[in-house]
C-alpha cells in the first residue's frame, strides 16, 4: 500500500488558513487571532520559563502583583487597583492592599503594612520576593530589602503558573476587567 504524500495546496504566508478551510469569515478571523496568541504565548514561555509552585517550600518565596488588569471603580472610593501578596508554594493569598488609580505605587507605610500582613500568617518573612518588572514597587523593594528579603524583579509571564488562576477567578467574580 502506497501512502499519498503529494502536496496539493500551500497556504501563503499571512493568509488565513481557517478561511481556506471553509470557516465563515468572522469565525476564521477569531480562530486566526486565537491561534497567533497561542503561538506567541508558547514562544514566550520557552524564552521565559515559568516559576512553578512545586519549586518552593511554603513561605520560602512570595509574589507581589497587581490582581486587576484595569482600575476597579466604586462610587464611594473612586478608582483603585488591588495589589496582592501570595505565597508561591501554596498560592495562598497572604494579603491585599488598595492603591488609588491616581497613585503610581505604594507608599513606604503601605509597603510595610502589606509585608506585615504576609508575615502574620507564619510569623516569618520569606527568603525571596518576586515582583513583576511591570509593577512600580520601589517602596516595596526598599522595605523588603530592609527586612533582608531577597527581591527579584522578573518578567510577569514567568509568574503565570502561580498568579494566572487567581487573576482568572478575580475576573470571573468581579468582571469588567480589560485584557
Amino acid at each position: 500500500m502506497k501512502i499519498d504524500t503529494d502536496i496539493r495546496h500551500v497556504t501563503r504566508p499571512g493568509a488565513n488558513i481557517f478561511l481556506e478551510l471553509g470557516f465563515a469569515p468572522e469565525e476564521a478571523k477569531r480562530l486566526q487571532v486565537a491561534s497567533r496568541k497561542q503561538i506567541t504565548d508558547t514562544q514566550v514561555s520557552k524564552e521565559h520559563p515559568m516559576l512553578q509552585p512545586d519549586q518552593f517550600h511554603v513561605n520560602e518565596a512570595w509574589i507581589a502583583f497587581k490582581l486587576n488588569d484595569a482600575p476597579i471603580s466604586t462610587e464611594l472610593d473612586g478608582d483603585f487597583n488591588l495589589l496582592a501578596l501570595m505565597d508561591v508554594a501554596s498560592c495562598f493569598m497572604l494579603g491585599t492592599t488598595t492603591l488609588s488609580a491616581g497613585s503610581a505605587q505604594l507608599s513606604q507605610l503601605e509597603a510595610k503594612l502589606l509585608l506585615k500582613k504576609g508575615q502574620s500568617h507564619k510569623k516569618q518573612l520569606p527568603k525571596k520576593l518576586f515582583i513583576p518588572d511591570v509593577l512600580l514597587a520601589d517602596q516595596l523593594v526598599v522595605e523588603a530589602a530592609r527586612l533582608k528579603v531577597d527581591v527579584q524583579r522578573i518578567d510577569e509571564s514567568e509568574l503565570q503558573a502561580c498568579i494566572g488562576e487567581t487573576r482568572e477567578i478575580f475576573r470571573e467574580r468581579f468582571g469588567g476587567i480589560q485584557q
